[in-house]
């Protein structure tokens, strides 16, 4: 929420409800992986919602949910669900409600927003007529990596001609457009999409590409290029590296699953293990109907449960990949505090306080505090930051539509004696030129 209410919620949005599955929605025992149901629902399932686009599933994504009881907290709050009777004092109200409810309230919310945002993803997905469902069936499988192309395809999503980065306060005004059909009173009728993006303070699309991602916990889609050309990157990276540290592992650090970590480490392309960490890892991550000879092909991959400062101390990485951060929040301070690290690399919305913090994580000078030093946080440590656009090209994040593609992006930020030189960061930055075959 921005301004009075900031942004993404002023870390009102905080916790996995805002990036993740939705807690509120029935899990799967420990023994088994996906979303679980009895057998009346289950009968349900696979007789109204296992053909979609003329695709029939043998692993499906949940497409029902249990919002009843969220669709009359959502209404407590808000005053209805879809469409919803905007007024803006009450919207002033719901924000401010958000940031001051104890943790026991906040998380209610957060949730009841969460599955309905699930639902109404799950609606787009079913009612789209281009995608390709049996690409996206395989997209479910954690050890598959589709080519960029073929992703596109699947989602529905139109090939750019070039690769642009989005510029995130786009995004910002995008999600205030529909203010401009309020009246005099300043009440409108907006959508369930429409308020959800004005909630956040930044436009959020619901479409396939979304709801494939929220499907399976991730905030972009593993394409092949991106992953096989960011093994490259790290491996030549990595011989740089001098010293007893270039025996040690890279960290990975923010993702509540292994997935990308492990996808890396797969290409055999890298000389030490990835290790993928996190306080509370997601143990089963997936909105997906898994029978149960297919359990066996959804096993998790690798995290180790251990918060970001500890595996610091444990492991001391010379370079360490990030993603997922909380809104508002910066981890980045930590990392640089590290003697032992040289690199760390971010893959997600740069630039933006959707994910880390505006100017402590970024340096964008659009969030910086009055008062606060003019230099961001790293550049006065002696870091600097390097957008890494022959890997950003490659990734779809989940924020990614028709309407803007680029949303997410490959940073490094890097200290001697890692920090490449101007010609190679020159390369690197015009590789976004080159034109999508």
């Amino acid at each position: 929420m921005s301004g009075k209410a900031s942004g993404n919620g002023n870390r009102a949005g905080r916790g996995p409800n805002r990036s993740g599955n939705p807690e509120a929605i029935p899990r799967a025992a420990a023994t088994m992986l996906g979303v679980q149901h009895t057998a009346e629902e289950a009968a349900e399932m696979y007789e109204k919602i296992q053909t979609v686009n003329g695709h029939t599933f043998s692993v499906f994504p949940a497409t029902r949910f249990r919002s009843k009881s969220a669709s009359a907290k959502f209404a407590s709050i808000v005053g209805s669900v879809d469409p919803i009777q905007f007024d803006a004092e009450r919207f002033d109200n719901v924000r401010e409600r958000l940031q001051v409810a104890d943790k026991r309230e906040k998380d209610a919310c957060l949730q009841a927003i969460a599955v309905l945002y699930s639902e109404h993803l799950a609606k787009a997905f079913v009612a789209a007529t281009n995608t390709d469902c049996a690409e996206i069936e395989r997209m479910f499988y954690p050890d598959y990596m589709p080519t960029y192309n073929d992703a596109l395809r699947a989602l529905g999503l139109k090939r750019p001609w070039f690769y642009t980065r989005a510029v995130f306060a786009t995004l910002e005004n995008i999600s205030r457009m529909p203010l401009e059909n309020c009246n005099d009173k300043r009440q409108a009728t907006m959508s369930f999409a429409e308020y959800y993006s004005l909630l956040w303070n930044y436009h959020t699309p619901f479409n396939t590409n979304a709801f494939v991602n929220l499907a399976v916990a991730q905030s972009f889609i593993p394409t092949k290029e991106l992953v096989e050309n960011t093994a490259d990157y790290l491996a030549w990276r990595h011989s740089q590296i001098e010293g007893k540290e270039k025996k040690n592992p890279i960290l990975f650090t923010g993702a509540r699953t292994g997935r990308f970590a492990q996808l890396l480490n797969n290409t055999k392309k890298i000389p030490v293990p990835i290790v993928a960490v996190h306080e509370k890892p997601n143990s089963n991550p997936y909105l997906l109907v898994i029978p149960p000879e297919k359990q066996a092909l959804f096993k998790p991959a690798p995290i180790i449960t251990m918060k970001t400062q500890a595996a610091l101390e444990k492991y001391e990485p010379s370079m360490v990949l990030m993603s997922d951060f909380t809104m508002h929040q910066d981890d980045t301070a930590m990392v640089r505090a590290q003697g032992c690290v040289r690199e760390y690399v971010y893959f997600g919305m740069a630039d933006s306080y959707a994910e880390g913090n505006g100017w402590d994580t970024w340096g964008y000078a659009k969030y910086r505090v009055k008062g606060e030093a003019t230099l961001p946080p790293f550049l006065r440590e002696g870091w600097v930051k390097v957008n890494l656009h022959h890997l950003s090209r490659w990734m779809i994040h989940k924020n990614d539509s028709d309407m803007m593609m680029g949303i997410g992006s490959v940073t490094s930020f890097v200290r001697d004696p890692l920090r490449p030189k101007f010609s190679q960061a020159l390369k690197w930055k015009m590789a976004r030129l080159r034109p999508f075959l």
